[in-house]
């Protein structure tokens, strides 16, 4: 709902907060008839939120490095000539690295109901398959080429008409 939104598709706040309403109501239901601990299915969940922000943080991370800054404005244009359009509207060298890093951290995560083959390793023993998605997410985002983004040809807009946000 509000992720559709967010993306730039029109869809109304009722509509928005109504399909979040159901998917709630639908996992949450699923959870008390199927899970057999609470507790468990929770931090499986945190767990696995965790192998995903931490693959998010690293691509951020290293993005936040190279440009040191980033245009507000543009951050929220969801068109075709936002600075931050890339290539069908995403950076593919972004996904790459967040997509194989989010593998890498699975294969270290072990959960209720799901345990990946390095798991037993010591990384995976230890809890840091966080700590390994992070660094194969920012060293495979840093190593991959870098495109210009789609704006970036754009004509500048004359100065004070955009807020800039410095780090």
């Amino acid at each position: 709902g509000f992720t559709a939104q967010t993306l730039g598709i029109k869809v109304s706040r009722a509509a928005a907060v109504s399909v979040n309403a159901v998917i709630s109501l639908v996992f949450g239901f699923l959870l008390m008839v199927v899970a057999t601990s609470f507790i468990g299915s929770f931090i499986s969940f945190l767990t696995l939120l965790a192998v995903a922000f931490s693959a998010w943080i690293g691509v951020f991370g290293v993005d936040m490095l190279r440009r040191r800054s980033y245009d507000a404005a543009a951050l929220m244009d969801t068109t075709r000539t936002s600075a931050y359009w890339y290539r069908g509207g995403f950076a593919w060298q972004a996904m790459t690295a967040w997509a194989v890093a989010l593998l890498v951290g699975l294969l270290f995560t072990k959960v209720d109901w799901f345990s990946g083959p390095l798991a037993s390793s010591w990384i995976g023993e230890n809890g840091l398959g966080w700590a390994a998605t992070i660094v194969v997410a920012g060293v495979l985002y840093a190593v991959l080429p870098r495109t210009p983004a789609a704006g970036s040809a754009a004509p500048a807009e004359p100065a004070g008409t955009r807020e800039t946000v410095s780090i």
